[in-house]
């Protein structure tokens, strides 16, 4: 039975809602002091746009994307603490998007896991969860936080290795650097790029990208092999800003970056042109793969195809085939694509002219597997590109593709 409406002006009235300062921007914080309750804000990639206490004692959270129209990848993270330990049901309500994300929880900020499929309901697009709350902060996400300093404390580690130098190639919208790490950065004739997370909520393929490229700084005879003969640039964070606020798709301008590939107005994607077209000039290492690590609902390749000739030939394909037939247990969803949209895999193929990927990993896909899938697809690589060099060596002295190299195009300072 429903409580008067009087009631609920009640309850309404007893909610103080305050600010605090993080990362120097004011966020909200929502505080019930009758229930001694307080849900919050206040740390990156946060997304809590509103929150009241209902008539029947649920707590409704607004989540609101940053801006719309918006493909829908409605991120929400926010964090809950009680003054004294009660269970708490708390409901989602999204305004301009629908629920995609299975809610984690963490007591700590960072040790995840899955919220208890008996603590949540999502009927309809109605998302109900039932969470035990006490003094201690607790985390809700949609995904774990795998944010800016995550991303940046694991590019420190890598960019250590005696290997491996560090630059930074431009800056975001909001002024954060965009970072690249360069692996066996010395005299190498041959390179393959590796970019990812342009969708702040897309975790699971920065979850993927960290463990290809930590195969590719391993300490196995494969990966020193292949660090002898290949440059790997990695780009690991293309939109700093949007995953610092915990957006859904875009940059702090509004855009998604994986439709500017082509326009080029953002200066994260400027920034990462120019990095890779300093691959055309003479002198510097051929590029001869391009991969781009995303997230979606289900694990899927997808691969550029198109009338511009690429080197090495159908190389994707047979990546893919060759991962197939290691991970037999695990089924690789592989969809060509010809289409022209400003993506980064169709840039990639018509501009560098070399094989182009996307490699897609899913939401709910499970971590351990996800890593297993990365190092194979890895190692994978890393063995075919060996192989093509040995055997078309001859053919590669004269040019790579035989021809003379496209020569690089350049900026005219006008975008």
């Amino acid at each position: 039975m429903k409580r008067p409406s009087c009631v609920l002006g009640l309850l309404v009235l007893c909610l103080t809602i305050d600010c605090r300062v993080h990362g120097g921007e004011r966020v909200p914080v929502f505080s019930f002091p009758a229930s001694g309750v307080v849900f919050d804000a206040s740390f990156e990639g946060a997304r809590l746009n509103g929150c009241t206490l209902t008539d029947d004692g649920a707590y409704e959270i607004v989540i609101q994307p940053e801006n719309e129209p918006i493909n829908n990848s409605a991120w929400y993270a926010f964090r809950v603490s009680s003054e004294r330990p009660q269970t708490l049901t708390i409901r989602l309500t999204y305004q301009g998007g629908k629920h995609r994300y299975h809610p984690k929880i963490s007591r700590n900020g960072t040790s995840w896991q899955r919220l208890d499929h008996k603590c949540y309901e999502c009927d309809r697009g109605r998302v109900t969860l039932r969470v035990d709350a006490e003094p201690t902060p607790i985390w809700i996400a949609g995904q774990e936080v795998l944010g800016v300093a995550e991303l940046d404390t694991w590019m420190d580690e890598v960019a250590s290795l005696p290997f491996v130098e560090e630059t930074v190639i431009g800056r975001s919208v909001g002024d954060r650097p965009v970072r690249q790490l360069t692996i066996g950065s010395g005299n190498r004739r041959y390179a393959v790029a590796i970019v990812g997370r342009q969708h702040p909520p897309e975790v699971t393929g920065s979850m993927a990208l960290m463990e290809f490229v930590e195969t590719i700084v391993g300490a196995s005879d494969l990966a020193k092999e292949f660090r002898q003969s290949f440059r790997t640039i990695v780009i690991p964070l293309m939109n700093p800003d949007g995953v610092a606020a915990g957006n859904w798709r875009h940059n702090l301008n509004g855009v998604d970056l994986n439709r500017d590939w082509g326009p080029f107005r953002q200066p994260e994607t400027r920034a990462v042109r120019d990095a890779l077209l300093a691959y055309q000039k003479e002198g510097m290492p051929r590029l001869v793969f391009f991969l781009d690590f995303h997230s979606t609902h289900h694990d899927v390749f997808y691969v550029q195809t198109g009338k511009t000739p690429v080197w090495p030939k159908d190389f994707s394909q047979r990546w893919l085939g060759s991962l197939a037939i290691r991970m037999p247990e695990y089924k690789v969803r592989q969809e060509p694509n010809s289409g022209t949209r400003p993506l980064s895999k169709v840039w990639a193929r018509k501009t560098m002219e070399v094989p182009a990927v996307i490699y897609e990993v899913g939401d709910n896909t499970d971590r351990e597997l996800i890593r297993r899938v990365a190092r194979a697809a890895s190692e994978t690589m890393m063995r075919l590109l060996l192989a093509q060099i040995d055997a078309a060596s001859d053919e590669l002295d004269k040019g790579a593709w035989g021809r003379p190299l496209k020569p690089a195009l350049q900026s005219t300072g006008k975008d």
